[in-house]
């Protein structure tokens, strides 16, 4: 291996790695001489013993980065010579993040002599010019609200900007064409009503208005700081003090709520204004060139190899590269990257050209060819958020698929066996998810988990099994921007639980594990009875797809529930146990109760939308705001000013749990404590990025929250520059100083009162938090009985703690049984669900129980032959919740069913077929319906006459 060699090595990766060239080969050469000669033979372990001393060469990551490949590459070279040889470990460059202070900070010095101008300048409001005047609003409205770049500054003085109050919180949203929403303090909002008579004008011409307020600032002191300052180096320079990292960094990946369910979980207020913010923006349509389409069309078909081959020489790098070399092209020769000049046609022929080829090109891999025609449809198209891309931006995503591609797509054998093997192409699922864990960037995991998407619609080929990347974690197939507030959760609750049963408070305990630990459908469904741990205080969710391995995803901490659920789970927990069952729900208790939560919880939350992956999403959510409030003190205080944060899951006795939990594992609740990556372990995904973009919807608001400089009251002398010049002016400037001197809260509440005063805005104060109702021992239900009789019955070591009841079982002396407890299928059980729920709620009086009576007696020989016996049995259909029945009656020649027979059908809304019978001497009615599908009808007289004797019952309560 020579020089050159290295040289094409390193030809495919980041410049600065291929400036390490040299470097690289010369280090290399003087630590391991013998590897260099003709033939060498070499130790075993000549490579191994000296990767170390190599790797501690390297003075920064590029270096570092060209020492492992070409290390690599020479352990290659020397293998075939040297089959025993042993391969070096490959040392990665660790990512390493810009600091927050570094080289392209504003000077203390700019943002010094910009405080004191904007307060000069606020001082004086009035006498200035009404542009200078503009620019100072508008400076003052960046400073106070965090704005660093221009375009979320004109995004807010848009003048279709509309601003919804929120009166109790003194805050205020302001919502943006786009479908942004943006928090505003009192502050703010007086700098933005002041803007907002005269802004339409001139926010063409902001930097011409900035440069005219730099001239003003040359009559004062400051001006020779700030004659050299843009406008986006004032906002950076105004913002940079205070502004929320956390929201600048990671605020963009989030998905927010809509305008109106934001509303409703901060305020419980429903929106009742036309105006409504679209959930999530249009996608644009991409419309893609006939050629391009032509080629994309196809599949590649032919016999050739999936995995991607990266070594020099190899048909895909040349692809690629050639890629590269094509837009890297197009930018030298097209400074402007201009999409009508002659060279963008030459870089189509080109692109065009290559795919074209490479689909002809059996030596290519099918990795290789979807990098190349997603890479290719990127440049010539654009994605679906941007029409034109930088070939810098190309040339970024190029890099960043074959790299991945590299790693994650090279083994033949199983990317083979995944197109016709769930085992191998779950190991292949598994592998990519472990991958995707390493990229830590935000940018780096969208451009990923975008290509993903493109595969995923387009390729024939399997790469990935999308559901087992779900649920490791990696890939957000959707992402709703829902959110479920505690108190919606709570009325939920007594809706279900209105009709007591075990049923029912089985699956309110499979819900509850859903919104407050964040686990998925399937995750909750299939729990375990053992994957409860009450000793060691967690749940342990196993890989759903792999659950006869019993592979533990991760461990949820319980410390998240409440402490009445949190004693109720145990109580279940241990029922379960004791009665032998290794799973934690039967599942056609889920399936039957499914439908009949999802609807009231729709009916609300006002969400007709809502899922249950819904309450995964408001968990992630909870407990993001769980977190901070135990490690943030200072966040306590805005408790009261949402209706969401005033509940018992936020009050300090439940945070005290969280804390001591979290103390018991080792770290310490503050600042420091790193709360988006531990709620990204509690979710099961592989970056805080995956849960920053699909479920932190209300991240916004707690970033705004967290920036305590917005707390800051404003100033005696910019309050009374912002106020109206009026005869009220001096006793609001009194009444102000009064608040100043309670606290800043009290003088931010103040001026926001004064600014809102008069708006024509729509106002949403905070509704009363639903009053808590006393949890009452509820009756023992029908099901309950007959499931403790069947216990009974079948089990005889069970535990009953209720003594009369087991008393009430020995006196029966297996006169009843409950064979048919066993024999229903899933299918059916919801029909026998609503059968026992209406017989507990039945009103116990004489004529339901001899309707009932009636029925059974008849039951056997199927015939009713008076009146009396159809009215009776008629009611008890109607208790029995059957509906719409098609009777069949035999009748004697010439002599139809009486008109009392006929009103008595017709009025309880079912249907009789008369048939004439030579042999019959009375009209005679068939009991059962005609076409009737209704499972416990051949077990009715057995049932009813266990409902009897649950009537009989003395003290009907709970305790089994």
């Amino acid at each position: 291996m020579g020089f050159d060699d290295v040289v094409v090595l390193l030809s495919s990766e980041r410049t600065n790695v291929r400036e390490s060239a040299y470097f690289a080969f010369e280090t290399i050469q003087k630590i391991c001489p013998r590897a260099f000669q003709s033939e060498p033979k070499i130790p075993n372990d000549y490579l191994v013993s000296r990767a170390r001393t190599i790797y501690e060469r390297a003075r920064d990551y590029p270096e570092l980065d060209a020492l492992r490949l070409v290390l690599v590459h020479l352990y290659r070279s020397l293998k075939d010579a040297n089959p025993d040889l042993i391969e070096p470990k490959q040392i990665f460059p660790a990512h390493r993040e810009r600091p927050v202070i570094h080289k392209g900070n504003p000077s203390w010095q700019l943002q010094m002599h910009l405080h004191q101008a904007i307060e000069t300048a606020l001082s004086q409001l009035h006498r200035l010019s009404p542009d200078v005047r503009q620019m100072t609003l508008m400076l003052a409205l960046a400073r106070q609200y965090g704005v660093s770049d221009v375009d979320s500054l004109l995004a807010i003085l848009a003048p279709d900007t509309t601003i919804s109050y929120l009166p109790d919180a003194a805050r205020a949203i302001c919502i943006t064409s786009t479908g942004e929403n943006h928090f505003l303090d009192a502050p703010a909002l007086a700098m933005w009503k002041n803007l907002s008579s005269y802004v339409p004008k001139s926010l063409k011409h902001i930097h011409q208005n900035f440069a005219g307020w730099i001239d003003y600032q040359r009559t004062q002191e400051s001006a020779f700081h700030l004659l050299n300052c843009s406008l986006e180096d004032a906002l950076l320079a105004l913002s940079f003090t205070h502004q929320s990292l956390a929201s600048a960094n990671l605020g963009s990946l989030t998905k927010p709520l809509s305008h109106s369910a934001l509303i409703y979980a901060l305020t419980g207020q429903t929106i009742t204004t036309d105006y409504e913010v679209p959930e999530e923006p249009l996608r644009r349509r991409r419309k893609r060139l006939p050629q391009f389409t032509k080629i994309a069309d196809l599949t590649p078909t032919l016999q050739r190899p999936f995995s991607f081959h990266s070594e020099l020489g190899q048909e895909d790098t040349i692809l690629i590269n050639a890629i590269r070399d094509a837009v890297k092209k197009y930018a030298s020769d097209d400074k402007r990257q201009s999409r009508a000049s002659r060279f963008y046609t030459d870089l189509t022929a080109t692109l065009l050209r290559l795919i074209n080829d490479a689909h002809a090109n059996p030596q290519i891999s099918v990795v290789a060819w979807y990098v190349g025609l997603y890479c290719t449809d990127l440049m010539l198209h654009g994605s679906a958020h941007k029409k034109r891309l930088r070939a810098s931006t190309m040339l970024t995503y190029l890099s960043r698929l074959s790299s991945f591609a590299k790693v994650v797509w090279t083994d033949e054998q199983l990317m083979s066996d995944a197109q016709h093997s769930f085992d191998a192409r779950l190991e292949l699922t598994m592998h990519v998810a472990e991958s995707l864990s390493d990229y830590l960037t935000d940018s780096e995991l969208s451009t990923i988990i975008n290509f993903f998407y493109y595969l995923q619609q387009t390729s024939a080929t399997l790469f990935f099994d999308a559901q087992a990347l779900e649920y490791s974690g990696a890939f957000p197939a959707n992402t709703r921007a829902h959110y479920i507030s505690p108190h919606d959760f709570d009325m939920t609750r007594e809706k279900l639980l209105e009709t007591p049963s075990l049923e029912r408070e089985q699956f309110w305990h499979f819900a509850t594990l859903c919104y407050r630990l964040g686990l998925r459908h399937e995750e909750a469904a299939k729990l375990a009875v053992n994957d409860v741990r009450f000793d060691c205080g967690d749940l342990i969710v196993s890989n759903v797809l792999l659950r006869k391995t019993n592979r533990a995803v991760r461990r949820v901490r319980l410390a998240f529930l409440t402490t009445s659920e949190h004693v109720a789970l145990e109580q279940y927990v241990t029922v379960r146990k004791a009665r032998e069952l290794e799973s934690l729900f039967d599942s056609h208790v889920i399936d039957a109760l499914q439908n009949e939560f999802l609807t009231a919880l729709r009916d609300t939350s006002g969400n007709s939308e809502a899922v249950i992956h819904s309450l995964r999403h408001s968990a992630a959510n909870n407990i993001l705001f769980q977190l901070s409030l135990c490690c943030i003190c200072n966040l306590m205080a805005c408790r009261h000013r949402y209706l969401f944060l005033q509940h018992d899951v936020f009050e300090e006795q439940h945070l005290d749990l969280i804390k001591s939990d979290i103390a018991q594992s080792g770290r310490q609740c503050d600042l420091y404590f790193p709360v988006l990556d531990v709620l990204a372990g509690l979710l099961g995904h592989v970056s805080p990025a995956i849960t920053m973009q699909s479920y932190l919807h209300l991240f916004h608001l707690l970033a705004f929250e967290l920036n305590a400089c917005r707390e800051l009251p404003l100033s005696l002398k910019a309050f009374m520059q912002l106020v109206p010049r009026n005869q009220y002016r001096y006793e609001h400037k009194a009444r102000y100083r009064k608040c100043m001197s309670h606290g800043s809260e009290s003088a931010n509440r103040y001026a926001f009162k004064h600014v809102v005063r008069g708006s024509n805005n729509q106002q949403y104060p905070l509704k009363a938090a639903p009053a808590k109702k006393r949890v009452s021992t509820k009756p023992l239900s029908f099901s309950d009985y007959l499931l403790a009789l069947h216990r009974y019955r079948h089990e005889p070591q069970s535990h009953f703690a209720n003594n009369e009841l087991l008393d009430h079982f020995d006196r029966l002396d297996g006169m009843l049984g409950t064979e048919f407890y066993d024999r229903w299928k899933s299918r059916d059980f919801p029909v026998w669900l609503r059968l026992f729920e209406r017989l507990t709620d039945l009103n116990s009086n004489a004529v339901n129980n001899d309707a009932l009576a009636t029925l059974a007696a008849l039951h056997a020989s199927n015939t009713v032959t008076t009146i009396r016996q159809l009215k009776r049995c008629l009611r008890a259909f109607e208790i029995l919740g059957l509906h719409e029945l098609h009777f069949t009656a035999r009748v004697p020649e010439n002599k139809p069913l009486s008109q009392a027979w006929l009103e008595a059908i017709s009025d309880a809304a079912h249907h009789v077929d008369c048939h004439e019978d030579e042999q019959a001497t009375s009209p005679v009615l068939a009991l059962r319906p005609r076409g009737l599908r209704y499972a416990p009808w051949s077990h009715l007289p057995t049932i009813i006459k266990l409902h009897q004797t649950y009537q009989t019952l003395p003290d009907k309560t709970r305790i089994l």
